[in-house]
């Protein structure tokens, strides 16, 4: 299975997956939305849930890692760049 196949699916089934099959890897907030990305396979699917409730809106499957940028700014790596 590819992004492609998985974003043609039903919406339940999707998360379904996700949940049992998934590896969460990040969470992020953006525009009062909390994002879930987890890595299914070889690809990768964000969960989108409300603030509120935490009910899951929408999903998203994707193989390009242009689209993890959100994660990755919240990540530190000052202690790797420490010239001894």
């Amino acid at each position: 299975m590819n992004a492609f196949v998985f974003n043609k699916m039903d919406p339940e089934v999707q998360i379904d997956m996700v949940m049992m099959e998934g590896t969460m890897l990040s969470q992020a907030k953006k525009y009062n939305v909390n994002l879930h990305l987890f890595q299914l396979n070889n690809f990768y699917v964000e969960l989108f849930s409300k603030d509120d409730s935490g009910e899951i809106i929408t999903t998203r499957a994707f193989e390009d890692t242009a689209h993890l940028d959100i994660y990755l700014q919240d990540i530190d790596i000052s202690s790797l760049l420490v010239v001894c």
